[in-house]
């Protein structure tokens, strides 16, 4: 196993040891869902781990496709696709932490917090898409010597 694939690991699996103790750190509003939503994260991890070949040559031919398109496009692909994420991640953390909806969420900001956090979530996502282009193509690369 090589160093990289070894940090993917164990960051699997600290990862999912922090999932697992946040509701002894803090209140959770709807605890079976938490567990539902993180027993399936979780069952996703290992399925990917144990199918760790299929998806490395799935990315292969995919990547393949995908840079001819060029560094452009993926940055901006990639960074709607982190905004989204991270857009998703504060739902459900908000929905979970305080059990309130994006409608109650939104009512608390006023147009500048609004403006800032679209600021940030742009700003993370185009870094995200820089990262991931390179990363990507340092992945491709490896496997294309081997």
């Amino acid at each position: 196993m090589n160093r990289e694939r070894a940090v993917q690991l164990i960051g699997t699996i600290v990862t999912s040891l922090v999932l697992l103790l946040i509701p002894l750190i803090t209140k959770i509003d709807y605890p079976i869902w938490y567990y539902i939503g993180l027993v399936i994260l979780i069952g996703i991890a290992i399925y990917r781990e144990v199918t760790y070949k299929r998806y490395e040559k799935k990315f292969y031919q995919k990547w393949h496709e995908a840079r001819k398109r060029g560094f452009a496009f993926n940055m901006i692909w990639q960074s709607i696709r982190t905004a989204l994420v991270l857009l998703a991640i504060i739902a459900i953390f908000r929905l979970f932490s305080y059990g309130s909806t994006w409608s109650e969420w939104l009512t608390l900001f006023t147009p500048t917090t609004l403006i800032a956090i679209v600021i940030i979530i742009v700003t993370v996502g185009i870094i995200a898409g820089i990262y991931s282009w390179t990363e990507n193509e340092k992945r491709y690369n490896d496997m294309k010597q081997d």
